[in-house]
């Protein structure tokens, strides 16, 4: 705006010179010295006498005040190149925003000889991502670290990268370079967090989740975690049960009691499995399911029964509970597979009748259910189990075709010739 007005003045004040001097052509002589005089038209002379006057003033300031003198020069030139370079990063930043690649490059190749700061580096950077490889970019980051080797600006989209590229060598160790730096930094427990699990460190993924539970509670962090929280600390539990001993639930947010409780089954069930007392773990988390109504634990029932080799005394506890007030569709369908797979189809077909309308149409159901009619060698039932997964009608053979296919006998069944 300032420059429109300056220009704008000085076009004003040209144009009234140029008008006057047409008007006042008259010519002034000036004598110079003796006999030697110059004729000049009198609007030169006034232009000449006010740049002289400009000339004589600078050169006083010079000679009087040199240091603020040729401050005011180096300032002005200075403000010219800022100004310059500014309008060069914006474009840059423009570009940037646009995910406009040429434009980005040009821009930057304009502003890279003023040595632009770090943070412009990394969006240049950033940018390549669509463009070149992992290879090359890890390349390019580590170049950066070794001229900015603390850098946090750095550090965080570099971790970041890492992840992305799931090298998670390089990004634990960035991780932990980065919760040096800066003790409890969200991306960094977050890092460490997402290598633990890449790892299965299932203890350092809990101290992660911990720590970003306890510094974050109000978080939609921890809002979004709790559920994979849950999840870990089971297979903690199972993989190490005894390092679990101690650890406190007090981090957990007040308000959900029952998820704590949770916690407490999980552990008193995985100390009692790792003792050798499957039954008995089985039978606390038969009880937690009873007080929860939690179906995590009717999932640790399902696992611990396949852990204990497939137990026919905690097939009968999950058959108590199936036959309590306490019975879920998924407690229906947990049953069921276990007595399917441990050869008890007519009972699996039994347990799987008593479905509604709903839950009967649920793909896990279906599947179970066509595959215990297989078994049962009912063609009836294993047909319409098979509509429900391929509603297709051309996929599904018609009629008797269909119950000859479904019903063959298998080639080392057939009768001898």
């Amino acid at each position: 705006m300032r420059r429109i007005l300056g220009f704008s003045l000085l076009t004003v004040l040209l144009g009234a010179f140029g008008y006057f001097s047409t008007i006042n052509n008259q010519t002034v002589e000036v004598q110079l010295y003796g006999p030697v005089s110059i004729h000049v038209s009198l609007w030169v002379l006034v232009l000449g006498t006010l740049v002289l006057g400009w000339l004589l003033t600078e050169i006083y300031l010079m000679i009087r005040h040199p240091d603020r003198w040729f401050a005011r020069i180096r300032g002005g030139w200075q403000a010219r190149r800022n100004t310059k370079w500014q309008q060069r990063l914006d474009d840059f930043q423009t570009a940037y925003l646009r995910h406009d690649l040429g434009a980005a490059r040009k821009a930057f190749k304009r502003i890279q000889g003023d040595a632009p700061p770090l943070s412009v580096v990394l969006q240049s950077l950033a940018l390549q991502r669509y463009a070149l490889g992992g290879d090359a970019l890890k390349e390019e980051y580590a170049k950066l670290r070794e001229q900015h080797p603390q850098n946090l600006g750095l550090l965080l989209p570099y971790l970041r990268a890492a992840l992305e590229w799931e090298d998670w060598d390089l990004a634990g160790q960035l991780g932990r370079e980065l919760d040096r730096l800066q003790p409890g930094h969200p991306v960094a427990l977050e890092g460490l967090r997402q290598v633990a699990i890449a790892q299965s460190e299932w203890m350092v993924c809990l101290e992660q989740e911990r720590a970003l539970m306890e510094r974050f509670p109000q978080s939609v962090v921890v809002e979004n975690l709790t559920e994979a929280h849950l999840a870990h600390l089971r297979q903690a539990f199972r993989a190490m049960p005894k390092r679990l001993e101690n650890w406190k639930l007090n981090y957990l947010p007040k308000r959900d009691k029952a998820l704590q409780n949770l916690f407490e089954v999980f552990g008193d069930a995985a100390k009692l499995h790792g003792a050798g007392e499957a039954y008995q773990a089985a039978k606390r988390l038969k009880k937690g399911f009873e007080k929860t109504g939690a179906p995590e634990l009717l999932e640790e029932l399902e696992h611990l029964y396949h852990a204990s080799g497939a137990s026919e005394a905690i097939l009968e506890l999950i058959g108590e509970l199936y036959g309590s007030k306490y019975r879920t569709p998924l407690l229906r369908l947990i049953y069921a597979k276990l007595l399917y797979q441990n050869g008890r189809y007519g009972d699996a077909a039994q347990v799987l009748a008593d479905t509604d309308e709903e839950e009967a149409a649920n793909e896990p159901v279906v599947q179970l259910k066509f595959l215990v009619a297989m078994r049962q060698e009912n063609a009836q039932e294993a047909l319409a189990a098979a509509a429900q997964l391929l509603p297709e009608q051309s996929l599904i053979p018609s009629g008797r075709e269909a119950a000859t296919l479904l019903l063959a006998p298998k080639s080392d069944d057939a009768p001898p010739a």
